[in-house]
């Protein structure tokens, strides 16, 4: 059986043709599900041509949406630089440094937590026994940040270890990530938290956000406020390393 025929069922025949006209983009058996399933809702000429239309339309707003994101997180990468190493500037002190990285992650956590209320809603919904580890994984990385973020905030020393952790754990992905990013291609928005795809522009600047951050936590006058010394920083990078090999495993 087709593994993408029960997915492809849910798609509107707009997403439908993004896949049939561009078969270099997707695997055959997508391609090959998405021409079943079109064919099965026999659409007219005139049909098909509004609906290429709409493609085109939808592409150019992907790529302005695409461009946005990039922007705003190319702005916040700039932001950042400021507060690490501000040139020309009084140096920010290492409560707003606390405060600021605290709302930064926090503010971040709760986007991702609220853009993927779906998606998570329907792994809690339709998750066989099989897959409970992986969906008690996902749900950990779902929701540990926004934790962290907080503890960081009321600085609490488990908040800069698992902030800490999870931006080396972080950092580490974009790393992995970035040769498969080199291949990007626009996805589908109905199946792209099913099959996410990003551009090496968001990778990298993704990357060089958390590097920021991971400079910030390592500080030293940082660490001293949060009574991290030597030996937790290595055990936090090892734990951090470790979840890092446990996630290409799986």
């Amino acid at each position: 059986m087709n593994p993408f025929s029960d997915i492809y069922k849910t798609l509107s025949p707009t997403e439908l043709i993004r896949i049939v006209d561009d078969p270099d983009g997707y695997q055959p058996l997508a391609v090959e599900a998405a021409s079943s399933e079109l064919a099965s809702r026999q659409l007219s000429d005139e049909e098909t041509a509004s609906l290429r239309t709409a493609v085109k339309n939808e592409l150019e707003i992907g790529v302005a949406k695409k461009k946005s994101y990039e922007d705003k997180l190319h702005r916040t990468i700039s932001a950042i630089v400021n507060l690490v190493d501000p040139i020309g500037q009084e140096k920010p002190s290492t409560s707003k440094i606390i405060l600021a990285t605290g709302i930064v992650f926090g503010l971040i956590s709760a986007w991702r937590i609220f853009n993927e209320f779906g998606l998570t809603k329907h792994m809690l919904l339709n998750s066989r026994s099989d897959e409970l580890f992986e969906l008690v994984i996902y749900l950990i990385l779902l929701i540990l940040p926004l934790i962290s973020a907080v503890l960081f905030w009321r600085r609490k020393k488990l908040g800069w270890i698992i902030l800490a952790g999870f931006i080396i754990y972080s950092t580490l992905g974009d790393v992995l990530l970035l040769p498969k990013a080199s291949h990007y291609r626009d996805s589908i928005p109905a199946i792209d938290s099913l099959f996410p795809t990003v551009s090496p522009t968001s990778v990298f600047l993704a990357l060089l956000f958390h590097v920021a951050f991971l400079y910030i936590l390592l500080k030293k006058d940082i660490r001293s406020v949060f009574d991290i010394d030597g030996r937790a920083l290595i055990q936090t990078t090892v734990l951090a390393a470790i979840l890092t090999g446990m996630m290409m495993i799986l």
